[in-house]
């Protein structure tokens, strides 16, 4: 038997006849009977040696494991804020500036700096998000911006770009706030 699947030839692949468009609805619903019933998957942990291990994992291990990722909500939405602001300040622009669509040098590098503090300070903000708090600009905007100072693969700091980093930093008590 001969089966075409997208374009390749298939060759003793098994191909189910029915006699009915009936038949074939039994046949999928006893397939999906069968597949629904099967064990779910379980994370399987593997350990390198099991003579290595002393004790199982405290309570404070799991706590960690299962910690989500996600900052808290109410600092994602007033971080990037704080880092247009600091920004804005530091380059003696408004923040109204870095939202409007003026492309002179003076208001368009702050505007790129601080698109890329956001972008590093702020990892669950993706570049349409990013391009929306500076005034709706598109991504590949953002994108733009990043690439000019960075490769655009890792979300870290270039060295010359210290001065940014310290100057949009959250302090150390208020990490958490952070959406870092």
């Amino acid at each position: 038997m001969n089966m075409q699947h997208r374009g390749r030839l298939l060759q003793g692949a098994p191909v189910k006849e029915y006699g009915s468009a009936e038949d074939m609805r039994a046949h999928a619903k006893a397939v999906k009977a069968r597949l629904m019933s099967a064990a779910p998957l379980r994370p399987v942990v593997v350990v390198e040696e099991p003579s290595a291990v002393t004790e199982g994992p405290t309570i404070e291990d799991v706590r960690e494991a299962l910690r989500p990722d996600v900052p808290n909500p109410r600092a994602m939405v007033f971080r990037p804020r704080e880092i247009m602001r600091a920004v804005a300040e530091h380059h003696r622009v408004t923040v109204a500036e870095l939202k409007s669509e003026r492309r002179t040098a003076r208001i368009v590098t702050p505007r790129q700096l601080a698109m890329l503090a956001v972008w590093i300070e702020c990892p669950v903000q993706t570049l349409p998000s990013i391009g929306r708090l500076f005034g709706g600009r598109d991504h590949t905007t953002v994108l733009h911006a990043i690439r000019k100072f960075t490769d655009g693969k890792v979300r870290a700091w270039p060295a010359e770009l210290f001065w940014l980093r310290d100057l949009v930093a959250v302090p150390p008590a208020s990490n958490e706030e952070g959406c870092a």
